[in-house]
């Protein structure tokens, strides 16, 4: 019987490691889940290998492969074996054309195991933060169906539709907050060291300044003196924000907060229903039972309320019960897409309106970018240009004062 290792949290948010013997993944699971304990990760653990030090840790760690790597890996993977290829024969192929000397060395002990007689499944699980659970499901439902090269090739495609749509938001939001950060940074260089050698010559004068010019020389002052504790408060509350967004509960509140913002909650939203039903769709055409694809839907879904949404929707599966009630209960589904959702469960076509609801919705989020590139770039345009005319208009009224006299 294989032995799994895990990380989990108890009740208390306390991480917890240990390793637990099952028949298979999903029964080691269930064992974990019986001791009140909240697996985040589970792999097979190897007697005559060890996890290199650069993987262990988070799975935030630098032991993450640029996506691109993981889309060629996998492409090229699925094209050798469809050519005839050995698996073995084919990993060896791919480790001398990969450059990323972590992801090559990773190949190469997978190559390892899989020579030694260990299924592509268990080697991979041995990278957890290479391989993700959807991947390394998927994966495995190839091995046990024995359509593994078409199963990667699925793989492959949903990977880099994937990253697409990362880069398309990624896109949307530098570009603005590039220029806020830069409109930010030109307004506290002319408050900071313009404004007060232009100011000094008013002040000079000994009269009375109006008050449009007084707010504007109060302001310069306050920043030129106390700019260090500005970004002392500014580092600190973000520090403490991120902080608030690990705990639980300011997980929960924050990410209902980021779906209920105007404009970019209308983009997260369509966001996490373009990947919740491109995953769900790809694990379910693949095989992957519907449970094991909830859960693993659940842990990639990237917002707690979506999580627990699909959490609660498993267990009602698990009884025989709906798939679309549990979702619209969360209030992030749109109506009609857990009608969709609950016509394809009816008519058992699910995987057929998922993938309907993925395209469909990848549409609107790259709508969605196109209108927020078009309102927040006059937007920001607007905003700095008002800063700078209050500037403008705040020394040039005194000026002309001083030359009507």
């Amino acid at each position: 019987m294989p032995t799994y290792h895990y990380r989990a949290l108890n009740r208390g948010g306390t991480k917890i490691r240990g390793e637990i013997s099952a028949p298979d993944e999903h029964a080691a699971r269930n064992a974990v889940r019986e001791q009140g304990l909240f697996v985040v990760s589970m792999g097979l653990e190897t007697q005559k290998f060890q996890i290199p030090k650069f993987l262990q840790g988070s799975e935030t760690s630098s032991a993450r492969v640029p996506q691109r790597d993981l889309v060629f890996f996998t492409r090229q993977l699925s094209t050798l074996i469809r050519s005839g290829f050995k698996l073995d024969s084919a990993l060896n192929a791919i480790s001398e054309q990969v450059a990323h000397p972590r992801f090559h060395e990773a190949i190469i002990d997978i190559d390892r195991q899989v020579k030694e007689g260990k299924t592509l499944y268990e080697a991979l699980s041995v990278y957890p933060y290479i391989f993700s659970e959807t991947y390394r499901s998927l994966v495995k439902a190839g091995e046990a169906s024995g359509q593994l090269h078409p199963i990667l090739g699925k793989l492959a495609i949903y990977l880099e539709d994937q990253r697409r749509l990362k880069n398309k938001v990624l896109a949307t939001l530098t570009y603005p907050a590039i220029m806020i950060l830069a409109s930010i940074g030109v307004v506290a260089v002319l408050m900071a060291y313009v404004v007060p050698n232009i100011t000094s010559v008013l002040t000079a004068q000994n009269k009375e300044l109006p008050f449009i010019t007084t707010v504007l020389i109060d302001s310069s002052s306050f920043l030129a003196s106390w700019w260090h504790v500005i970004l002392g408060a500014i580092g600190l509350a973000l520090l403490t924000l991120r902080q608030y967004y690990r705990s639980k509960g300011g997980r929960r509140v924050l990410d209902r907060l980021f779906l209920s913002l105007p404009v970019l909650g209308s983009l997260f939203t369509k966001v996490a229903i373009s990947r919740f039903s491109s995953t769900f769709a790809v694990l379910l055409r693949s095989g992957v039972e519907i449970l094991k694809s909830l859960q693993i839907v659940k842990d990639v879904a990237g917002n707690v309320i979506l999580a627990q949404a699909l959490e609660k929707a498993s267990q009602n599966v698990g009884e025989g019960s709906s798939l679309a009630g549990p979702l619209a209960e969360s209030g992030v589904f749109p109506p009609i897409v857990i009608k969709m959702i609950e016509s394809g469960q009816k008519s058992s076509n699910l995987e057929l309106m998922l993938e309907t609801i993925a395209e469909d919705y990848e549409n609107e989020v790259e709508n969605t970018i196109l209108g927020l590139t078009s309102i927040l770039e006059p937007l920001i345009i607007l905003v700095m240009g008002g800063f700078v005319c209050f500037i403008v208009v705040a020394i040039l009224v005194p000026l002309q004062d001083m030359a009507n006299i």
